[in-house]
């Protein structure tokens, strides 16, 4: 399962509570949520724009949450997702052309196998040194267990750190303990069998809990499904990024350990021929693979050349001719070094060469061999040169498929009645352009989303859920503005047709902004969508 569902051996960090000072009963009454769970929920839009309810209440109403609840001001809420398995392969005809895809079937929520791990942290003069560890103990509560109760609340006691085991202590011995409790403040010199099971209860370490798990309802609509694919893929690429981090103990300590040591020049001597023969082997495979394709051409061609020789000539004829060749060679070679003797004779000056001047194991023809197959590349060598250009298409798919899960994102989700990358008129007081400005033209991604138009500094910032640069509000005196004298005056006169300005309610005034857009088309459709964005009913 961890093949296909990387968050079904993840651990997720959902909150905790500040500390309770120095006591024997702390009782945490306040809950903090932790960071992913703030960016969890920072990934789903608010619906209500122009109110001043907290975002806390605005992300729950997504998750299926009542913020207003009063059982759920004091807790933390944290999607789950439903347990998957590995299903039949279907058929799917794409651009033209059958692929086979596996399917992925829910399995029923009882066989999941999740669990809620709650631990208890102290601090004391120890455990403050990083040898020591500051949990007291873990409970854990298996997630079929919330699912077939529905709720659960109680006492559960505190197991050693690592436990796949849940204690929870029956209602019965509840009562019983807290009646002894009570006899004991009024009879404390009475010894009873009680006293003796109130002083081993205190002994043991326990935990009130309450947990809940609430269904979704009945009627899905595209907000409810984008929002689930939203959830899942953000729990799925936390899953996959805490992997790559994760590092053990045990790999840790020898990492260091090696480092520590070194290593040996003869073992650097054993890997490096290692590396050269797996080289060779690379070598000879990319030959024939056509990783060049003029020398696998040649080498095809070279051994054509001899199968056809040796099928049509007879063997005989092939060696004697290989033999006088080499004598042939010989004897020409011979006489060419007497004519240059013969002919150096006349000279006043005779050049002598001895024999450590020439180096006689040298062979052209056999370094040129060699030349020729070690200038073929081994799979290192391609992964270095097509390196960047990996990089780049890499890229280019992850932008498009990152604009698609925007596209749907914006459409099912946020409901965008526009959006774009457009340029935003920023002012620039440091350094003045060529024409004598002080502002410039920042890129910004943009939509408008019911009677708000908000934007961001770029794709990536949407994408990973950081906050707004800024917002206008279609509220009261709002929509398109003309270009004024001095606009006109400043702007070039390629930028005049594509600028729209935009004024409404902002943070904390009204607002008006410039936008430059990269074309006529984009310059309608915007203007179209702010005009109908503020000719509905507006929020006063």
């Amino acid at each position: 399962i961890h093949d296909y569902d990387k968050s079904s051996v993840a651990a997720y960090h959902i909150g905790e509570t500040e500390s309770s000072a120095v006591t024997f009963n702390p009782e945490w009454k306040r809950l903090l949520q932790s960071d992913e769970l703030q960016r969890l929920k920072q990934l789903l839009p608010s619906t209500n724009f122009l109110s001043r309810s907290s975002s806390h209440e605005l992300n729950n109403s997504h998750l299926g949450i009542n913020g207003d609840d009063k059982d759920h001001k004091n807790a933390l809420e944290m999607p789950i997702l439903q347990p998957i398995a590995r299903g039949q392969e279907a058929t799917i005809t794409l651009e033209g052309e059958e692929e086979s895809v596996e399917q992925i079937e829910l399995k029923p929520w009882e066989s999941s196998k999740a669990a809620l791990v709650v631990q208890v942290r102290f601090t004391d003069v120890l455990n403050i040194l990083p040898m020591f560890d500051q949990v007291l103990g873990d409970v854990v509560i298996p997630f079929y267990k919330i699912y077939n109760d529905n709720k659960i609340s109680g006492w559960f006691q505190v197991l050693p750190k690592g436990t796949l085991e849940t204690i929870e202590i029956p209602q019965d011995l509840e009562t019983t303990c807290d009646n002894s409790f009570l006899a004991r403040l009024t009879n404390p010199d009475d010894e009873t069998p009680e006293k003796d099971n109130q002083e081993k209860k205190n002994e043991v370490p326990m935990i009130y809990l309450e947990a809940e798990f609430i269904m979704p309802g009945d009627n899905f609509t595209d907000i409810d499904r984008e929002t689930s694919i939203v959830v899942a893929e953000h729990m799925i690429s936390s899953a996959s990024a805490s992997e790559d981090i994760r590092v053990g103990f045990i790999g840790s300590s020898i990492s260091t350990f090696n480092t520590v040591r070194g290593v040996t020049g003869q073992v650097q001597f054993i890997q490096n021929q290692l590396g050269n023969v797996l080289n060779y082997i690379e070598i000879i495979r990319n030959a024939f693979n056509f990783t060049c394709p003029e020398k696998s051409a040649f080498i095809l061609c070279c051994i054509g050349t001899l199968w056809l020789l040796f099928a049509l000539i007879p063997t005989r004829f092939v060696i004697l001719a290989a033999g006088l060749g080499q004598y042939i060679a010989t004897f020409m070679s011979f006489i060419s070094v007497n004519d240059t003797s013969a002919s150096a004779g006349d000279k006043e000056i005779v050049a002598t060469r001895t024999s450590s001047d020439v180096d006689e194991s040298y062979n052209p023809y056999v370094t040129r061999i060699k030349n020729f197959f070690m200038s073929i590349p081994t799979n290192e060598d391609l992964r270095r040169y097509y390196f960047w250009e990996a990089r780049k298409v890499g890229e280019r798919e992850r932008e498009i498929w990152a604009s698609k899960r925007r596209a749907a994102r914006l459409t099912k989700l946020y409901q965008a009645q526009w959006f774009g990358r457009v340029e935003l008129k920023m002012q620039n007081v440091l350094e003045y352009t060529e024409d004598g400005r002080n502002w410039d033209w920042v890129w910004i991604f943009a939509i408008i989303q019911g009677h708000r138009f908000v934007w961001w500094r770029s794709e990536k910032d949407f994408d990973e859920g950081e906050n707004p640069s800024g917002q206008i509000f279609f509220a009261g005196h709002s929509g398109l503005a003309g270009l004024s004298p001095l606009e006109l005056r400043e702007l070039r006169k390629k930028e005049i047709p594509k600028v729209v300005n935009i004024f409404g309610r902002g943070s904390k005034e009204q607002l008006k902004i410039s936008l430059l857009v990269s074309d006529e088309a984009m310059k309608e459709s915007l203007e179209n969508a702010v005009l109908n964005a503020t000719h509905d009913a507006k929020i006063e």
